[in-house]
C-alpha cells in the first residue's frame, strides 16, 4: 500500500525552508490549499513586499496574484516526486463564492491553470452538483481535480465518477 502525506498549509517562508525540506527527504509529496489558508499566510510579514508593489489592485487581485506565484514555487518544490510518479502535486482553490456556478467555475478553473502553468497543479472543486459538473468537463480537458467539501460516500461517487471522465493521464484526489 502506498500512503501519501500531502501538506494542508502554506506560506512562502515556509515553501523556502521546512517544506522544501520535508519534501526533500520524502517526508511529504504533494500540498493543498484553500483560500482560508492563502488569508492565515497573507497576515505574515515576508507578503508586505507584494502588498505594496500591488496597491491599487483590488482584493481578489492581490490574492491571486500571491497565491499563484506560491503554488506555482510549490510546484516546483515537488516537481521530483511529480516525475517519479510519487504524487508532486499542489493544489489551488477554485474561488469559494462560484460554489453554484458551473460555468464561472469551468472559467476560473482554465484561467488558473493558464496562469499557473505546470503540469503537477490540480485544482480544487467543492464536490456539490455545480462542482460535479465542473469536474467532469476539466477532466475532460485533461486537468487535474481535487475534490473538496466532501461529506458523503455519495459525494465521493459522484466526484470519482465526474473525474474519471477525463483521459487516463489525469490525476484526482477526493479529501
Amino acid at each position: 500500500m502506498n500512503t501519501s502525506i500531502w501538506v494542508d498549509y502554506l506560506d512562502r517562508e515556509f515553501l523556502d525552508t521546512t517544506f522544501k525540506e520535508w519534501v526533500k527527504s520524502g517526508l511529504v509529496n504533494g500540498l493543498t490549499s484553500n483560500p482560508a489558508i492563502f488569508a492565515n499566510a497573507l497576515k505574515k510579514d515576508i507578503y508586505k513586499d507584494d502588498f505594496e508593489k500591488l496597491k491599487g489592485k483590488s482584493p481578489k487581485e492581490i490574492y491571486e496574484e500571491i497565491a499563484i506565484k506560491d503554488i506555482q514555487k510549490a510546484c516546483d518544490i515537488l516537481e521530483n516526486c511529480y516525475d517519479e510518479g510519487n504524487d508532486g502535486y499542489a493544489s489551488i482553490e477554485v474561488d469559494p463564492r462560484l460554489i453554484n456556478d458551473t460555468k464561472g467555475t469551468i472559467d476560473e478553473a482554465l484561467r488558473l491553470v493558464d496562469k499557473i502553468q505546470r503540469d503537477n497543479l490540480m485544482i480544487k472543486i467543492p464536490a456539490n452538483e455545480a462542482g460535479v459538473k465542473a469536474m467532469e468537463t476539466l477532466a475532460k480537458r485533461g486537468i487535474n481535480i481535487n475534490a473538496t467539501l466532501v461529506f458523503s460516500p455519495n459525494q465521493a461517487m459522484k466526484a470519482a465518477e465526474a473525474i474519471s471522465k477525463g483521459p487516463r493521464t489525469i490525476d484526482g484526489v477526493i479529501s
